[in-house]
């Protein structure tokens, strides 16, 4: 077994590191994921702009240098395991390599824990959304693509003492139209951002152009 700090690696590939001496002091790590365990480390010198492009078959983890103390590298028999300090409860994870901003992304904050798995949609591919609420909250929200136009898959996962609370809500989008904006209704009261959910959907028409021929 080899045993070394994530931050002098800059770059595994299959336990296979490649160790240097310079501490990126100012670098990001993201690690590749599939269904063996961590398929890839690299050592980034920045944090990768966000992009269009999502995955089902990986998972991906940004960590900045300074959440890397105390974690420790493990590699035996062909895999890489992490060691995480006492401290830290888990890694977010995205279906995407370069993920937005999670300043960005405040929808649910207090929902947001250090063990979060995070999911893209991408809307260009989306012929409607379901969303499933229990109480007021969101449980689940499923996109209904040519690859899975059914949201029973995503409703399946939830427990079953939850499923009979949940209320479906389909939100249909057309050839025609495209989405401009999602939003919530926000409430100071009760010191709480969220009194209930209300969700705003803003639709835009897309303009198409025909050709007359003679």
């Amino acid at each position: 077994m080899r045993l070394v700090p994530p931050e002098v690696l800059h770059m595994i590939y299959r336990a296979r590191p490649i160790i240097t001496k310079v501490l990126h002091q100012r670098s990001v790590i993201r690690l590749t994921i599939d269904s063996r365990g961590i398929k890839k480390v690299e050592n980034l010198p920045e944090r990768p702009r966000f992009q269009r492009w999502r995955t089902n078959g990986l998972v991906f983890v940004i960590l900045d240098h300074t959440c890397l103390e105390g974690v420790m590298a493990h590699f035996k028999f062909g895999l890489l395991r992490l060691e995480l300090p006492k401290g830290c409860h888990g890694l977010q994870t995205w279906d995407t390599p370069t993920p937005p901003d999670l300043g960005q992304c405040v929808f649910y904050p207090a929902a947001i824990t250090s063990s979060t798995q995070f999911r893209t949609i991408n809307l260009s591919e989306t012929t409607g959304i379901t969303f499933f609420f229990s109480y007021g909250e969101i449980y689940a929200i499923h996109a209904h693509t040519w690859e899975a136009p059914c949201a029973h898959s995503t409703y399946r996962r939830l427990s079953r003492r939850r499923q009979q609370s949940i209320i479906w809500v389909y939100v249909p989008i057309s050839q025609k139209d495209s989405i401009s904006a999602l939003g919530a209704r926000m409430s100071p009261s009760d010191g709480s951002p969220f009194s209930s959910t209300c969700l705003l959907v803003s639709l835009v028409r897309r303009k198409t152009s025909h050709a007359i021929k003679d």
